[in-house]
């Protein structure tokens, strides 16, 4: 047996553990992509139930808007049918108060020139009225036109943003289960897949959150409204002032 000597062995050994320093990490990272492999597994045969649960969720958000939204519009209709009774009434009623006074005022008139101003008056009255009501009517008619307009550009945008949302979410789960077929790691596909679904998330929240723009719609609407009925009571209470000061004046009152 032929002999080792010293420094052949120390070579030898020191081969050996050179060469275990490489095999050992080879070991753990088997080891490791097995494992790796294993979870991309498990992660890429649940993706649809993933997509599933994602979906169903998103539907929830979506519906629950949805639903607010006609209970607001619902209200809104009721509002306005309410308005718009009380407002008949109210002129019904201030007709038939008017109609009496109109009365009154004849049976107070005993001489032509009374006679030809009571005539005067309740024309002047009566054309004041209508003036008034037809700038009352415009002015509402107008602001809910606006109003109704603001409301369908608002569901509008809100339903595109939902298409959008759900074409990018479908887009990127249909991504991943590409990418589980091929060589692409587990962290690459989980973080362009979080990160899509994020960015499609936040479009979708701005887009609901434009409400504060239709708010502002709706208060400069208002605004317009009431600039315009107070414009329209000035205006009537002007040609009142001086039909009564014209009558008076007929009557021989200062």
């Amino acid at each position: 047996m032929k002999m080792v000597s010293k420094k052949q062995y120390r070579k030898i050994l020191s081969v050996i553990v050179l060469t275990g320093s490489f095999l050992v990490p080879s070991f753990n990272v088997l080891a490791a992509t097995e494992v790796e492999l294993r979870t991309k597994n498990l992660f890429c045969n649940n993706i649809d139930t993933i997509k599933s649960r994602f979906d169903q969720s998103t539907e929830n958000v979506y519906q629950n808007l949805k639903e607010r939204r006609d209970n607001r519009l619902e209200s809104l209709t009721e509002y306005r049918t309410k308005r718009d009774t009380e407002l008949t009434s109210d002129r019904t009623k201030r007709d038939q108060d008017r109609e009496s006074g109109y009365q009154k005022l004849e049976g107070l008139a005993d001489t032509d020139e009374e006679k030809t101003a009571v005539t005067i008056f309740e024309s002047t009255m009566d054309q004041a009225v209508s003036t008034h009501r037809d700038a009352i009517d415009v002015a509402i008619k107008t602001s809910r036109d606006g109003l109704d307009k603001a409301i369908t550009n608002h569901t509008s945008g809100v339903e595109k943003a939902a298409l959008d949302f759900r074409n990018k979410t479908n887009a990127a789960f249909e991504q991943a289960e590409n990418d589980c077929t091929k060589n692409v790691s587990l962290d690459t596909i989980r973080q362009h897949l979080k990160t899509v679904l994020a960015e499609a998330r936040k479009t979708f929240t701005a887009a609901v959150q434009e409400v504060a723009t239709f708010r502002a719609i709706q208060k400069d609407l208002k605004d317009t409204r009431n600039t315009a009925l107070k414009s329209a009571g000035e205006t009537f209470e002007k040609t009142a002032a001086q039909a009564r000061a014209d009558l008076k004046k007929a009557f021989g009152e200062n």
